[in-house]
C-alpha cells in the first residue's frame, strides 16, 4: 500500500490530491443589458426554481439538461443529470438530443454573461425543437443556491490520485450493496444511517466529500450530501453516474473491505445484513408479481411525490426515511417484499427491518423498476 492513498473500509479520509476545489460562490449581481445582448427569447429564459424539480434522482424521462460550457469546465462540477454538449462541438453532437422535438431542453453555462447556453439554445430551436428554455443565471446561481454540485468520473479519478484530503462515500445499503462491490477506498455510509453515523465524516468541514450510490436511477447519494451540506461542510460533491459507471469505466473495484484500526473504526455501527442476503430477482419477482397471492405485501419505499407520480397497483408506499417509525406496524403473517427505482432504497429497508423487527419475514426487489401512470411497472435487471 502506498504512503499517499489508504484503502480503507471505514477511515476518517482518503489521502489524496487534488487541485484546491471550492463550490461556494458569490452571488452574481443582476444582468446588465450587455449581458442580455445575444440572449435567448426572454419569455424562455427561467430561473433556479423552474430548473431545480428537474436536476434531480431518480433521473426524468420528460426532460433534458444540457450543460454548454467546454468539457474542461463540466468534469470538475455540473448541475445534476446534465449532459455535456459544448455549444463548439453542438453540430457534431446533436445525436445526443432527444427525438421528440416537443422534449423540454434546458440549456446552462456560466452565469449571465455567458451565452454559450443561448447560443445553443437558438440552434436547437433551428432544428425543430419547440420547447426550450435556457438557464441564465447558470451554475454560478446552481451553487449560490444551495444546488448539489456532480462530478463525472475522470474529475473523480483525478480526486482520487492527489494529495489533498477527500473522503468518499457509498450511501448504499451496506450488506447488500457496498460489501458485493465499491469504489477502493470509499466508506459505508448507509444514507437510512446518516444521522446515526455521521461521526465517521472528518472533522474538518473543508474537506471534500464526494456522495456516489447506484446510478442516475438512485437518490440515496444526493440526501446525503443535502444532509452533509446541512452539517456545514464547504466542499461536498455528488458523483451521480455512481457505482454502475465506475465498474463499467474504471474497472477497478473493491469488496469486504475491513474497517481499519482507528477511532472512527472504533465506534458503534449498527450491524449489517451479509451481501446478498433478502434480495430478489427480476423473475422470481415477476412470479410473484403473476400469482397475485394475497400473503404478499409490496412496499414502495420511494418519496410520496415520485409514488404519486407512478407506482405499481396495490403496492403502500412508505418512503425509506419513514420506516424505522412504522416498520412495528408491518403485518408479521405476510411476505414484504421492498421495492425502489434499483434496489437501493429497498435495499436499505430491508437492512432496517431487519434490525429493527427481525421476526418480519422481508425481502428487497434488486433490479431496475420502471412506473408507468396506470398502475403497472417494467422490472429489468441491472445492466
Amino acid at each position: 500500500m502506498s504512503a499517499r492513498t489508504k484503502l480503507t473500509g471505514l477511515a476518517v479520509a482518503v489521502a489524496v490530491a487534488f487541485a484546491p476545489v471550492s463550490i461556494a460562490s458569490a452571488e452574481q449581481a443582476a444582468p446588465t443589458a450587455e449581458d442580455k445582448a445575444g440572449w435567448f427569447h426572454e419569455e424562455h429564459v427561467v430561473a433556479y426554481d423552474f430548473i431545480a424539480p428537474y436536476a434531480v434522482l431518480p433521473q426524468r424521462d420528460d426532460v433534458m439538461i444540457v450543460d454548454s460550457r467546454p468539457e474542461r469546465m463540466f468534469g470538475p462540477g455540473h448541475i445534476p443529470t446534465s449532459v455535456l454538449i459544448p455549444d463548439s462541438k453542438f453540430a457534431e453532437m446533436t445525436g445526443m438530443l432527444p427525438e421528440a422535438k416537443d422534449q423540454l431542453l434546458i440549456f446552462y453555462c456560466g452565469g449571465y454573461a455567458c451565452k454559450l447556453s443561448h447560443k445553443s439554445a437558438f440552434k436547437a430551436e433551428e432544428m425543430g425543437y419547440t420547447n426550450v428554455k435556457v438557464y441564465a443565471a447558470g451554475f454560478p446561481d446552481w451553487k449560490e443556491k444551495g444546488g448539489s454540485v456532480s462530478i463525472n468520473t475522470a474529475y473523480l479519478q483525478q480526486l482520487m490520485a492527489g494529495e489533498e484530503p477527500v473522503m468518499v462515500v457509498d450511501s448504499r445499503p451496506k450488506g447488500s450493496k457496498y460489501d458485493k462491490g465499491n469504489i477502493p477506498g470509499s466508506i459505508s455510509l448507509p444514507d437510512s444511517k446518516f444521522e446515526a453515523m455521521a461521526g465517521l465524516l472528518p472533522a474538518n468541514k473543508d474537506t471534500a466529500l464526494v456522495f456516489y450510490c447506484g446510478g442516475y436511477i438512485c437518490k440515496l447519494s444526493d440526501n446525503s450530501a443535502q444532509a452533509a451540506m446541512k452539517m456545514g461542510y464547504t466542499k461536498v460533491f455528488t458523483y451521480p453516474a455512481g457505482y454502475p459507471e465506475w465498474k463499467k469505466l474504471v474497472g477497478v473495484v473493491a469488496m469486504h473491505v475491513s474497517p481499519d484500526t482507528n477511532a472512527a473504526a472504533s465506534m458503534a455501527v449498527p450491524e449489517m445484513a451479509a451481501p446478498g442476503e433478502g434480495a430478489m430477482g427480476v423473475e422470481e419477482f415477476n412470479n410473484i408479481l403473476a400469482d397475485r397471492l394475497d400473503n404478499v405485501l409490496i412496499v414502495d419505499v420511494r418519496d410520496a411525490e415520485e409514488y404519486a407520480a407512478g407506482a405499481l397497483e396495490g403496492s403502500m408506499n412508505i418512503p425509506v426515511g419513514e420506516l424505522e417509525d412504522k416498520v412495528f406496524d408491518l403485518p408479521d403473517d405476510k411476505k414484504i417484499i421492498f421495492i425502489c427505482t434499483s434496489g437501493g432504497r429497498s435495499g436499505e429497508a430491508y437492512d432496517l427491518s431487519k434490525l429493527l423487527n427481525p421476526g418480519l419475514d422481508v425481502a428487497f426487489l434488486d433490479a431496475v423498476v420502471k412506473y408507468g401512470k396506470d398502475g403497472t411497472i417494467e422490472v429489468l435487471p441491472h445492466s
